[in-house]
């Protein structure tokens, strides 16, 4: 007898995932009204995102053809002599705001 009770499904564990089945189910239409606020926060925050990693990797022309030279801009910016008086100018700035 106990041999035959292990091959049979237990039917508490079936109405377990029948409720959780019916959960889903219930939240279908809540999802679908989620689905143009991922999309518009999809377009508008990670697109630009992305490209302008994209962008700070070429050698940017507005006409013409933008090869491709990695991390070359951001060593440029790093070594400028200008770069970190900017930079700490922009910090007091940005503090003096709070």
């Amino acid at each position: 007898m106990a041999s035959t009770e292990l091959l049979r499904p237990s039917r508490r564990h079936t109405g377990v995932r029948q409720r959780r089945l019916l959960k889903w189910k219930r939240g279908i239409p809540l999802y679908a009204m989620l689905l143009p606020t991922i999309a518009y926060f999809m377009l508008f925050t990670y697109y630009p995102l992305v490209h302008s990693i994209v962008i700070s990797m070429q050698d940017f022309n507005l006409i013409g053809n933008r090869p491709f030279i990695g991390l070359e801009n951001y060593r440029n910016v790093l070594t400028d002599p200008t770069f970190w008086a900017d930079f700490r100018n922009t910090l007091f700035l940005g503090i003096s705001m709070l």
